[in-house]
């Protein structure tokens, strides 16, 4: 009870302080208080001084603007260098963890090559096997990647100057082609050989049977 009388005292207290001074400060000076001191505020002779002062004050505001004006110009330009290079960091970071979650999933898609209406050829990893799809009406297996290196330019194409995946795989279908066609020739020139074989064969058959049927029309 006496702790909450002494608060009590004390809030009416602070409140008629605060009253009382605020009052006294905006109270006007009297005639008579100007004409003995001049100096008060709120005399006139005190305000005239205080706009004498004003004026030189007022120039030295406009050079503090114009320093202002300079210097947020050079804090517009920094803080739009400090959100550029934030976003490069965001861009960076999120490439980052797409890659390591792609990186960490079973199957990707390393990209595809356009052939055609409805036809395309697509690079897809499986674990740690790269296969090469034709997708059409149907989807088959072209073939596996089996070079190390190939498989590392599909999976990783930043380190190889970041070229597309689209361009990785036109060189290896190039190359694979290449390696189409060499065999097909090869597999041609067997052939010939082999009917040029046969075809010899068949001469020295004929020269045989013909000796033989000599001999007989001899005998």
């Amino acid at each position: 009870m006496v702790f909450t009388t002494r608060v009590t005292v004390a809030v009416i207290l602070f409140i008629i302080m605060m009253g009382v001074f605020p009052s006294q400060g905006l109270a006007q000076p009297t005639a008579f208080e100007c004409l003995e001191n001049p100096q008060l505020e709120g005399c006139p002779s005190s305000q005239g001084e205080q706009k004498e002062n004003q004026q030189p004050s007022d120039s030295t505001v406009e050079m503090n603007d114009g320093g202002g004006l300079v210097w947020n110009v050079i804090k517009l330009i920094f803080a739009l260098i400090f959100v550029v290079a934030l976003l490069y960091g965001l861009l960076k970071f999120f490439n980052q963890k797409n890659k390591m979650f792609n990186q960490n999933r079973t199957m990707e898609n390393l990209g595809g090559m356009n052939l055609g209406p409805n036809r395309s050829i697509q690079a897809v990893r499986i674990g740690g096997q790269v296969f090469i799809l034709g997708v059409g009406e149907t989807v088959q297996i072209i073939t596996e990647i089996t070079e190390e290196e190939t498989k590392q330019t599909l999976m990783n194409p930043e380190l190889n100057g970041g070229p597309s995946s689209q361009w990785n795989i036109k060189k290896w279908t190039d190359k694979w082609k290449e390696r189409q066609e060499v065999g097909s020739s090869s597999s041609i020139q067997f052939q010939q050989l082999f009917e040029n074989q046969l075809s010899d064969m068949k001469d020295k058959r004929k020269k045989v049977m013909n000796e033989k049927r000599r001999d007989s029309e001899h005998e």
